[in-house]
C-alpha cells in the first residue's frame, strides 16, 4: 500500500506540474494575443480621433477600451489581475521640438527639426508590459524609466529578462509579455509651397480635416510638416472662393505646389524604380505652352547639371575658378533658367 501511494503521489506531482505549465503556456499565448489586439486598437483610435493619448494609464486604457467596446478594467489588468503598464519613450518628439503627449493633431501638424533645420518624422515609441507571475519592477509600474532602461526593454529578446538592474528580482522571462508599438509609421510628410515670384502671386491656402484654412507661407518650402495617415487635405485658392479646388486623403508622403492660382501635385505613378522613368516620360511627352522652352530641353538641362555635379563631386568639390566647379555652376544656372522659362515664357 505504501509503495502504491508513493507511486500515486509521484504521478500526481508530475501531472500537476505538467498541467500548471500547460496552463501557463495557454495564459501566455492569450496575453500575447490580447496585447496585439490592444496595439491595433490603439493605432485605429489614433487614426480615427487624430489624437495620441497622454502618459497616464487611464487615458491609454480608455481609448483602447472604447475602440474595442470593452471595459477599462479589462485593459488595465490582465486575466490574473496583474497590472498592464503603458510606457512612453523618454526620447519622444512630437508636435514641436521637445513636445510630448498627449498630442492632438492641428492644422500645423508635427514639425520636428534636426540639427540642420530639416523637418523629420516624429519619434513616438510606446510599449505595453504585463507579467503573468512576479510583479513588474516599481520603475515600470510608475513609468519612471530612463532612456537606457526603456531602450533595454525595447531591444530585449522575448522570453528573456532584461539585463538592467531594475529586473534583478524578476525570475522568469516567460512571465514577461511586451507589446512594442512604433507610432512613427502612422505619420506621412506633407510639403506645400507657392511658386515664385511671391510678390505677384497670392499664396495658396490649405485645410486639415476641414478645419479653418491657413495661407501657405511664401518661402522656398512654404509648409513642411507630418500628419497622421488618412488625414483629409483641402487645397484652396483665393479667399473669396469658399470651396476647395481639390481634396485628398493623405495615405503617403505628398507635395503640392500653387502656380497661377492652381494647385498641382505629384503624378500618381506608384512606387519603385520605374516610377522615376514613368514621371520623366510623362513630363517629356506633356504639351508645350507658348514659351520658348520645351520639356525635353528642361530634362536635358537637368541631365547636364547632374553630370557636371558628379564630376565636381569626384574632384572633391574644388572652389570657384576650378573647371569642375565652374562647369557645375553654369549647368545649374542653365537648368534653373530653363525650368523658369517653362512656366513664365521666353
Amino acid at each position: 500500500m505504501l509503495g502504491v501511494l508513493a507511486i500515486v503521489a509521484i504521478l500526481a506531482t508530475v501531472i500537476l506540474s505538467t498541467t500548471t505549465r500547460r496552463l501557463d503556456i495557454i495564459a501566455g499565448n492569450l496575453e500575447t494575443t490580447n496585447l496585439a489586439n490592444y496595439a491595433a486598437a490603439l493605432q485605429n483610435s489614433i487614426l480615427r480621433t487624430r489624437r495620441i493619448p497622454g502618459p497616464g494609464r487611464t487615458d491609454w486604457a480608455t481609448n483602447i477600451a472604447s475602440e474595442l467596446g470593452a471595459s477599462v478594467s479589462s485593459v488595465t489588468n490582465n486575466p490574473r489581475n496583474l497590472l498592464r503598464c503603458f510606457l512612453i519613450d523618454p526620447n519622444i518628439q512630437i508636435g514641436v521640438n521637445g513636445g510630448g503627449l498627449p498630442y492632438q493633431q492641428s492644422i500645423a501638424g508635427s514639425v520636428i527639426t534636426n540639427g540642420s533645420g530639416l523637418v523629420v518624422q516624429p519619434n513616438v515609441r510606446v510599449m505595453i508590459l504585463t507579467s503573468l507571475g512576479a510583479a513588474l519592477p516599481s520603475a515600470v509600474i510608475n513609468a519612471s524609466l530612463s532612456v537606457a532602461q526603456f531602450q533595454n526593454i525595447w531591444t530585449n529578446q522575448d522570453g528573456s529578462i532584461p539585463t538592467d538592474a531594475i529586473w534583478s528580482g524578476f525570475k522568469s522571462g516567460d512571465d514577461l509579455k511586451v507589446q512594442r508599438i512604433n507610432l512613427d509609421s502612422l505619420f506621412v510628410q506633407l510639403v506645400l509651397y507657392n511658386y515664385p515670384p511671391f510678390s505677384t502671386n497670392p499664396p495658396g491656402r490649405y485645410a486639415i480635416d476641414h478645419l479653418a484654412t491657413n495661407s501657405v507661407p511664401n518661402a522656398t518650402i512654404g509648409m513642411d510638416a507630418y500628419f497622421l495617415r488618412n488625414t483629409i487635405l483641402g487645397l484652396y485658392e483665393d479667399p473669396a472662393v469658399p470651396d476647395p479646388q481639390a481634396e485628398q486623403i493623405l495615405s503617403r508622403d505628398a507635395s503640392f505646389v500653387y502656380i497661377q492660382q492652381v494647385w498641382r501635385g505629384t503624378l500618381d505613378l506608384g512606387q519603385g524604380p520605374t516610377a522615376l522613368e514613368l514621371a520623366a516620360g510623362a513630363f517629356i511627352s506633356s504639351p508645350t505652352n507658348a514659351a520658348a522652352i520645351t520639356p525635353p530641353q528642361v530634362v536635358n538641362a537637368i541631365s547636364n547639371f547632374m553630370s557636371a555635379y558628379n564630376s565636381w563631386a569626384n574632384a572633391s568639390f574644388p572652389a570657384s575658378g576650378n573647371p569642375q566647379h565652374d562647369n557645375a555652376s553654369a549647368a545649374q544656372a542653365t537648368m534653373v533658367t530653363n525650368m523658369s522659362r517653362l512656366i513664365t515664357g521666353p
